[in-house]
């Protein structure tokens, strides 16, 4: 998220616009039409509160674009259409000074990354978010150059976010193959343990184990570990 807060910073320098913002959505687009919280970043607190409560109402023109895939070069926070499509972004944003904004998608890089930033990948790829520019009156429509720039930036943003994600579920993963390993190395023991104590089979030793676990109706992994460290009375387990 700092990367994305100092992304909007330089993107509005750079554009020469008054604020910038970046919203991101859930992976999944039937969540964000049902309103699941998106996550905000701006230049500047009050245009991060505007873009969030917009997002929350479901009357964001980035909203809009992340749902859509589609850029929107030009929107007149003054004019008619804005007032009827986005009634509270429209006030609000103008009361905050601005009378323009300018969407482009953040939208997730090819598999094998075939596409430089910035060159139309986007025609039907996934959208990760939206990159907000936001015009206070004296910059005018933003030129072609701009558009492009504007579109550069949405296109590393969302490298950042899916290299993130990417990541995230990396770690999620490793910590469940961890776990089920960890699980497994205490079934082994506890069923060596067993079959020694009771001069039976290591098969025989774990029948008993995994039954007395259903019957306790705890995990098996939970309930060897407590054999492990003798927490568990094995004559009752072998009697059952």
């Amino acid at each position: 998220m700092d990367l994305l807060q100092d992304l909007t910073v330089r993107c509005a320098d750079l554009l020469g616009v008054s604020a910038a913002s970046v919203l991101l959505i859930s992976d999944h687009q039937d969540e964000v039409a049902a309103g699941v919280t998106g996550t905000v970043e701006a230049s500047d607190e009050r245009t991060r509160e505007i873009e969030l409560a917009a997002f929350l109402r479901g009357e964001s023109p980035s909203r809009d674009s992340c749902l859509s895939g589609e850029a929107v070069a030009h929107i007149d926070l003054r004019g008619a259409e804005a007032a009827a499509r986005w009634p509270w972004f429209a006030q609000e944003a103008r009361a905050a000074g601005f009378v323009a904004e300018c969407v482009v998608p953040l939208r997730q890089e090819p598999s094998g990354g075939e596409q430089a930033v910035g060159s139309e990948w986007g025609v039907g790829a996934p959208v990760v978010g939206a990159l907000g520019l936001f015009g206070g009156g004296g910059e005018g429509p933003l030129s072609g150059e701009q558009l492009a720039c504007a579109q550069m930036f949405a296109d590393l943003a969302a490298v950042a976010v899916a290299r993130q994600r990417s990541l995230e579920r990396s770690i999620v993963e490793c910590g469940q193959l961890q776990a089920a390993l960890t699980s497994r190395i205490a079934i082994e023991q506890a069923k060596g343990v067993l079959a020694e104590r009771w001069q039976c089979s290591v098969d025989e030793a774990f029948g008993a184990l995994r039954k007395h676990a259903r019957h306790r109706r705890v995990r098996l992994g939970d309930f060897a570990r407590q054999v492990v460290a003798g927490e568990i009375d094995t004559t009752e387990i072998r009697q059952r």
